[in-house]
């Protein structure tokens, strides 16, 4: 069964205190991701196209996050994510992806 990025996403533990959690963890990666998949390759551009497509993410994705975290906030968000947790979650997402089928010659 196929699981979607975000329902991934949403079984990598998160490890900050209570106070920390100001923002859903697995939202700030799914749009993270899709941040660097538009292009963005450093924290002041992610948080750049997290501002300006916040509100047209969450109506699309059905999220609520409701402002875009900080450069830095994003930063430390992301080096806080266990990097193994985040490798299982792309290989769980990998795996059940339909594979296409077989061309036939």
């Amino acid at each position: 069964m196929q699981m979607s990025l975000l329902e991934v996403l949403r079984q990598i533990p998160d490890r900050r205190r209570a106070e920390g959690k100001r923002f859903d963890l697995a939202t700030v990666l799914f749009y993270a991701i899709l941040s660097m998949v538009a292009g963005a390759n450093s924290y002041r551009q992610m948080h750049e196209f997290i501002r300006i497509h916040r509100q047209r993410l969450n109506e699309a994705f059905g999220l609520d996050l409701r402002y875009s975290p900080s450069y830095t906030g994003l930063r430390l968000i992301l080096r806080g994510v266990d990097p193994v947790a985040l490798e299982a979650a792309f290989r769980l997402h990998a795996s059940t992806i339909a594979r296409p089928p077989r061309a036939t010659v």
